[in-house]
């Protein structure tokens, strides 16, 4: 996939051994999902933000029956994280303007 419009984000899972290779296994299968990683209970996902949220990839490892870590910071970072992917959307929507191209007139030269 094109590296420009991936997002790489960190997650810790709190579940059994069973239930991460669980998560990570469904993670792997998913579209959008350029590269999935595990090692140590964390989860490094690099995804397509153009079609995905990281709160979507937080909603497959709660269908997947996992935990991750969810204290006051982490909920914090994952909503920046989520910031993130929705502004990039945004940005992509946005018309460039062209501040390169001046106009040659004749008496500039």
């Amino acid at each position: 996939m094109n590296s420009q419009f991936m997002h790489e984000h960190k997650c810790r899972l709190l579940g059994t051994q069973h239930a991460q290779d669980k998560v990570f296994n469904y993670l792997k299968r998913n579209l959008y999902i350029d590269h999935v990683t595990l090692k140590n209970s964390l989860l490094v996902v690099e995804y397509d933000f153009r079609y995905m949220a990281f709160s979507q990839v937080l909603d497959m490892i709660k269908a997947n029956n996992c935990v991750y870590t969810n204290d006051w910071f982490t909920r914090l970072k994952y909503q920046f994280m989520t910031n993130a992917d929705l502004k990039g959307r945004e940005n992509l929507a946005i018309e460039p303007f062209c501040c390169d191209k001046v106009k040659i007139r004749k008496d500039n030269l």
